[in-house]
């Protein structure tokens, strides 16, 4: 099941719990940060059916990897996405993780 699929039904389950802080985030904070991180990657040059493979240094090998990196990211911060190209190019962007209006 995809983490979107779990904001919509339990959108205020305790998703993860940050190490060291305690922070607790629920599957609506993790969709949000998601679309947060789709938005800049977007603006970055990424586009559908480029295969994201790490993010902020972290292996992604699923859609679980991608929410536990997730939970750990903020806006305003750096990150480093490499994605595989729909035409088979490795490329690394930086990025910064914005806000949402509204949010």
């Amino acid at each position: 099941m995809y983490p979107g699929t779990y904001a919509a039904a339990t959108p205020d389950k305790v998703a993860a719990v940050m190490t060291g802080t305690g922070e607790t985030l629920t599957y609506s904070d993790l969709e949000l940060r998601s679309v947060q991180l789709a938005h800049v990657l977007h603006e970055a040059g990424l586009r559908p059916g480029d295969v994201i493979i790490a993010v902020g240094g972290r292996g992604i090998s699923d859609t679980e990897a991608l929410a536990v990196v997730l939970a750990g990211l903020h806006p305003g911060q750096r990150v480093p996405v490499t994605a595989i190209t729909s035409e088979g190019g490795k490329v690394t962007v930086q990025v910064i993780l914005g806000q949402l209006p509204g949010s």
